[in-house]
Order: structure tokens, then sequence, then C-alpha cells
């Protein structure tokens, strides 16, 4: 009895360190499956955001907007313009081939959740209109500047617009686990988004 209780002790600290180790995988992966979750609801929202844009369900994009971006902007009035925006018969935009390219992990700033949203799309612009048709090259320039000339092609034929964009978006949630609230980021804009959004976030790559 002796022997067993001298073998019991010598084996113990092993089985401790065992059973310590267990526990911080076991937290490691929970970490891990918790982070996965985490992104996937904040890809799930951004999606929903998007395709209610790309199916011009306006008033339901705009719910899905950072609230206190009305404070830079008035809710009706964005609404107002994202509906001049994608439902004008003259240049009609279609949104295609949208893709998540990255989401970071959340972070906590000022008692609410930030996260950093990479994402690619294809855009196509088509001119329905004479005016707009005799502005081609005017469009066209306008359009190099802010996509790059190499992300921007014209078809002759049917008057239209291929672009190819890489965005960046900001996701915002007061719990960092659900209702994921976005603005999506426009370098000109910047200087104003410094009032409703972190430096830091903003700036992010």
């Amino acid at each position: 009895m002796v022997l067993e209780n001298k073998t019991l002790v010598k084996t113990s600290p092993i089985r401790m360190k065992k059973l310590f180790l267990l526990i911080l995988l076991s937290f490691s992966l929970f970490s891990c499956s918790q982070e996965k979750s985490e992104i996937s609801t904040i890809k799930s929202d951004f999606e929903k955001f998007i395709l209610n844009i790309q199916n011009k369900n306006i008033g339901e994009a705009v719910n899905c907007i950072y609230p206190k971006f009305f404070e830079i902007v008035p809710k009706e009035q964005m609404r107002q313009m994202l509906e001049v925006t994608y439902n004008n018969p003259h240049l009609v935009i279609s949104i295609n081939k949208f893709n998540i390219d990255e989401v970071k992990n959340p972070e906590k700033i000022n008692n609410e959740y930030f996260t950093s949203i990479n994402y690619t799309f294809d855009l196509d612009l088509k001119l329905n209109s004479d005016e707009l048709k005799r502005k081609k090259e005017i469009l066209q320039a306008g359009l190099e500047r802010k996509f790059g000339p190499t992300n921007v092609n014209f078809e002759n034929e049917n008057q239209i617009f291929h672009i190819n964009s890489s965005k960046k978006a900001i996701g915002i949630s007061k719990n960092g686990k659900s209702d994921w609230k976005f603005i999506v980021i426009e370098n000109e804009y910047k200087p104003y988004l410094l009032r409703v959004l972190p430096e830091k976030i903003i700036n992010e790559n």
C-alpha cells in the first residue's frame, strides 16, 4: 500500500499538467468556435445589406446602415439618395459577383464592437439616355479616377460600363454578436466619418 501511495504522488503532477493542458485546449477550441460564429454572423448580416441594395430594396438597405451615420446624412435624405442612384431609368446599375474577401475579428472600442470587411464586386452601369451616351467620355474619366483605369471597361455595343471594385466596410454592433450595422468607406468621405467612427478602424487595412 505504501508503494502504491508513492506511485500516486509521483504521477499526480503529470496528470495535473495533462488536465491543465486539456483545459487550455478546450478553452482555445471554444474561443475559436465563438470567433467563427461571430464572423459567420457578420458575413450573413453584411450579405443581407448588399442583397437589399442589389435587389433595390432601398428601405431595408437603409435599415442596415449604422444609425450614427445619420448624424452626418439624415436617414430620409440617405434613402432618397439611394433611390435616385439605384432606381434611375437613365443609368441602370447592377451589382454582380459580390464576394466577401476578409472579415476582421471584432474589437471593442467605447462600448461598441467594430470590424473591418474587405469585399469585391462587379458593377454594371448601362447608359439609357442619349444625354449620358453623349457624355460617355466624361463618365469614363470619372469612373477611372474612382476605380482605376484597369478596372473600368466600356462595352460599346450595349452601352454598358463594366467595373471591378474592391471596397471596405465597417461593421458595428452593440454586443459584438448580433444586429450588425454597416458603413461603406469612401476615401473622399473619411473626414466626415471620423465624427462617428474611431480613426483606428477607418484606417485599418
